[in-house]
């Protein structure tokens, strides 16, 4: 670049000493000839690699190479160590939980009974609402006899699901228990982790997850307008509970019970006088069934039904009509699903029947 400089100043020398022709225009060609030569020196002057005007004063500095500063490496983040799922644990959104995941929910869940000390100005239902539960099921776990009469320090044991406690005592049997409370025997089995559902140990203390709580009505009254107190004592022997056709007999591939049909709405009768333990109206299984103990060992129950003439806890004597034919829960036309138990058990029905 330099060489180049010195190169077009030679060449301008010689036409410095016609500057005063110049200035008067008297060569004309001369000038443009030095304008380029001039501009030729300007083009091969060294320019700054970087100009910046400092402070704003006009003077262009050339940039001087820096040394490049090298700055140290941010350091590496620890790898997060992160679970490592089987396939078989992983699932797609939105998709029911696997029976593992259900169960390892369940795990977590508390499963004994909690207990609770009433304090002051403690109510059923404040207790109740506390824990997620109804009144019913408070004052049925603890056999509440006046529901306003809690005593400071008291000590209640409350359901640590939605359902109910039950204590064992002689006499019980599990399907029973299971069909007084409107559950399955099953739902008990799992939760308590019954290894032996015929055997169960007295005086032990059941969850019954989902158990729904039947109260007596105070003035009960049948559809015949007798009063829930009036005295009926079984007779020891049984009447048929419906006019109809056998459809099926007991024991017939596993079945439980026998079913007499006929049309729908059509009376259904107390088999033998007694006292109705469970009356529950159901989406599935029996549908809407009755069930009356008649305090001599031996208990009916009356399934698929679409109207009850009597309430939990009534009094019914033998022959009653409690409650009409119909079709609910897993039945496929109008029919009566009629079962005994003698001491828990189930028995042909038709052993008992005339």
């Amino acid at each position: 670049m330099r060489e180049g400089f010195w190169w077009a100043a030679a060449r301008v020398r010689p036409y410095l000493s016609l500057l005063p022709d110049l200035a008067t225009r008297r060569f004309p060609r001369h000038l443009a000839v030095l304008l380029a030569l001039v501009l030729a020196m300007v083009a091969s002057q060294p320019l700054l690699q970087t100009g910046v005007d400092l402070g704003g004063d006009g003077v262009s500095t050339q940039a001087t190479p820096q040394e490049e500063t090298v700055l140290p490496a941010p350091p590496t983040p620890a790898p997060i160590a992160t679970p490592q799922l089987e396939p078989s644990q992983l699932r797609e959104i939105g998709a029911a939980p696997s029976k593992e995941q259900q169960s390892a929910v369940q795990t977590n869940q508390p499963r004994a009974p909690i207990k609770y000390r009433v304090e002051e100005g403690d109510t059923v239902n404040a207790i109740a609402v506390k824990f997620g539960l109804d009144a019913d099921s408070v004052i049925a776990s603890n056999d509440i006899d006046d529901p306003n009469a809690l005593g400071i320090g008291e000590e209640l044991l409350i359901p640590p699901v939605s359902g109910l406690l039950h204590r064992v005592y002689d006499g019980d049997v599990l399907n029973e228990l299971a069909l007084i409370y409107g559950v399955t025997p099953e739902a008990v089995v799992e939760y308590n982790g019954i290894k032996d559902a015929n055997t169960l140990q007295i005086g032990d203390l059941l969850v019954i997850p989902g158990g729904k709580v039947q109260m007596a009505r105070a003035n009960s009254t049948s559809r015949g307008g007798r009063s829930a107190s009036a005295p009926a004592r079984a007779t020891g022997s049984f009447r048929w509970p419906a006019s109809g056709t056998i459809t099926q007999y007991f024991g017939e591939a596993g079945h439980s019970g026998l079913d007499v049909a006929a049309g729908m709405g059509s009376p259904i009768y107390a088999a033998d006088a007694g006292v109705v333990i469970a009356a529950h109206k159901l989406g599935y299984g029996y549908g809407w069934y009755l069930m009356v103990d008649h305090e001599n060992g031996y208990r009916s129950l009356y399934a698929h039904l679409s109207a009850f003439y009597v309430d939990y806890g009534e009094r019914v004597s033998k022959g009653e009509t409690i409650g009409a034919m119909g079709s609910t829960g897993l039945s496929t036309g109008p029919h009566l699903h009629f079962e005994v138990y003698s001491s828990g058990a189930l028995v042909n029905p038709l052993k008992y029947l005339p």
